[in-house]
């Protein structure tokens, strides 16, 4: 891809959960570099080909601790064919509309 290009909107990656501000992170317990999870992507969707990669930043069954993650994995497995639910249509490129035929065309 050259620098300054973009690919289209539906194929781009999609943030779907973030880490919340410093101050709401920790509950209970210590956390170590907060600072630098504040408002980073947690859970991430990226369109490839006919399918989707789902990328956690955290490790959802790690040692069977948190439990607050299983449903973001269940959700994403679960639902597997719906990923792409809010994304933007996907465009048709000139090649689609060049088969079709107009009214004019008869004449």
């Amino acid at each position: 891809m050259m620098a300054g290009q973009l690919p289209p909107a539906e194929s781009r990656p999609r943030i779907v959960l973030r880490f919340a501000a410093e101050k709401d992170l920790l509950i209970s317990g210590m956390l170590a570099g907060g600072s630098e999870l504040a408002g980073r992507p947690a859970v991430i969707d990226i369109p490839v080909g006919k399918g989707h990669v789902v990328m956690f930043s955290n490790n959802p069954f790690w040692r069977h601790q948190t439990h607050g993650s299983f449903s973001l994995l269940f959700n994403a497995a679960l639902n597997y064919d719906n990923l792409g639910a809010g994304r933007p249509a996907p465009r048709r490129g000139p090649q689609a509309q060049s088969g079709r035929r107009g009214e004019n065309d008869d004449q």
